[in-house]
């Protein structure tokens, strides 16, 4: 049923187009323009009754903007997430540039071992991710972990990890 509506649809669609393309009909003669519209400044005004400037002013203040008030450096946003920095803004920069040490974080196997049950040792670790053995996330351990086959490359099975 919806074939024959569908079909009966297209067939008086395209009478119709028919119709109009073959009425012999010639374009008409070019119409009146309209009336010009409202200036950007016009439309402004309508909708900020208050504002006391003329137009100049207006492309001064409004479409250019005003500057604002000066904010924080990044140095000194910086100081304000860490107060602990001695250091000045020279200091700063420089240690930005050169790479200033920080403390020594944990290592991948450290975060991991920290989030799941791991016995291996950190280069039996390296070779279970490698390998696609390690569960991640609530995950069971991929493919690869079921057929347990040694050390063999299974890299095509290897499951991404989230630490």
């Amino acid at each position: 049923m919806k074939k024959v509506i569908s079909i009966g649809i297209l067939v008086i669609m395209v009478l119709s187009l028919a119709a109009c393309a073959g009425s012999g009909r010639t374009k008409g003669d070019k119409g009146d323009s309209g009336a010009d519209g409202l200036s950007a400044f016009e439309i402004y005004k309508l909708h900020h009754p208050d504002y006391e400037g003329d137009e100049e002013r207006w492309i001064d203040e409004v479409l250019k903007g005003k500057n604002g008030a000066n904010g924080l450096s990044a140095f000194e946003i910086y100081k304000l997430y860490h107060p602990e920095y001695e250091g000045d803004e020279e200091q700063w920069i420089e240690d930005i540039l050169k790479g200033k040490q920080g403390d020594d974080g944990l290592t991948a196997f450290e975060i991991y071992k920290k989030s799941y049950w791991y016995a291996g040792t950190e280069q039996d670790w390296i070779t279970d991710l490698i390998n696609g053995r390690l569960k991640y996330e609530g995950q069971e351990p991929g493919l690869a972990a079921k057929r347990r086959v040694g050390r063999k490359d299974l890299s095509g099975l290897v499951q991404p990890v989230r630490l």
